[in-house]
């Protein structure tokens, strides 16, 4: 049983790569914003006047509007950095804006994801695609009599006078409440008389 819970995790992993990889871009934004300090960007504004009214802050600049000349006005509630005749306003840079959008991006994405797959199969990590998917690869055939047998781990799945499909059978183990790795073991173990003469060959050849 341990090989198919191993498969199913790597089955689980697989259709979850999507997923996995936005965790891992989630993670590693997230390490960057606490961790880094990017260099910010300063923006420079001329002023002509700086001129205190109540608890605001004005400021009385130029610019050009056309071919005329027009004052501009601007206020704060609080005195600005200055450097001479220029307010210098602090703005994120370039790095924190494109990790900040990354990050955004990201969570919403998985979050969608994991709302469409919950409303599609029942399941936000899609289990069930990732249990049928090991079950399908862990099946094995034997034709004796020309009655196929199918097995999983050495335990009789089913047994029919034709082939049948490796999905069909998934539902026949479904049918059976078998809908989870541990209760394969409620399957009997059986050998074919094809399979029990070649384990007594082996031993007598080991």
């Amino acid at each position: 049983m341990n090989k198919l819970r191993l498969t199913l995790i790597k089955n689980l992993l697989l259709v979850n790569i999507t997923k996995i990889i936005l965790l891992t871009i989630i993670i590693c934004n997230i390490y960057i914003i606490e961790n880094y300090k990017f260099k910010p960007n300063y923006e420079k504004t001329d002023f002509l006047k700086e001129v205190r009214v109540g608890g605001d802050w004005i400021y009385i600049g130029q610019k050009v509007q056309g071919n005329e000349l027009v004052y501009t006005i601007e206020s704060f509630n609080r005195e600005q950095n200055k450097i001479g005749n220029k307010i210098i306003t602090e703005t994120a840079s370039g790095y924190e804006i494109l990790n900040g959008t990354i990050l955004i991006t990201s969570l919403l994405t998985i979050v969608i994801l994991f709302i469409a797959n919950w409303i599609n199969s029942g399941s936000p990590i899609r289990y069930a695609r990732a249990y049928k998917n090991t079950i399908e690869l862990n099946i094995t055939c034997e034709l004796e009599n020309e009655v196929y047998y199918y097995f999983i781990e050495g335990r009789l799945i089913v047994k029919s006078n034709n082939s049948i499909r490796l999905d069909s059978i998934h539902y026949k183990l479904e049918d059976k409440g078998i809908d989870r790795i541990s209760k394969i073991k409620t399957l009997p173990l059986f050998k074919t008389k094809t399979s029990n003469r070649n384990d007594k060959i082996k031993q007598i050849l080991s």
